[in-house]
């Protein structure tokens, strides 16, 4: 928790573009019901804060290991409190 919260304070002030499409992207999938682009959205955000850091290493780390959990199973109501 103090790990995300430290980056989160660092992602504020490199709030991009691509960020905001993502989110968007995120708002819309959930707002549809659409289960599985949610859940990609959803766990794909991690990925893309990481790189934001620039922390590749990361990035790539966590990629298989978040396509492959429970996030697949994630209600709508989940998805929308996320």
């Amino acid at each position: 928790m103090l790990v995300e919260t430290a980056r989160v304070k660092q992602l504020c002030t490199r709030i991009t573009t691509a960020l905001r499409a993502h989110l968007r992207d995120e708002k819309v999938a959930v707002a549809r019901t659409d289960g599985t682009g949610r859940t990609r959205l959803l766990a794909d955000l991690h990925v893309v804060l990481a790189r934001l850091l620039g922390n590749q290493v990361l990035a790539e780390a966590l990629e298989d290991p978040l396509s492959r959990s429970s996030l697949m199973y994630h209600s709508a109501h989940s998805a929308e409190e996320s």
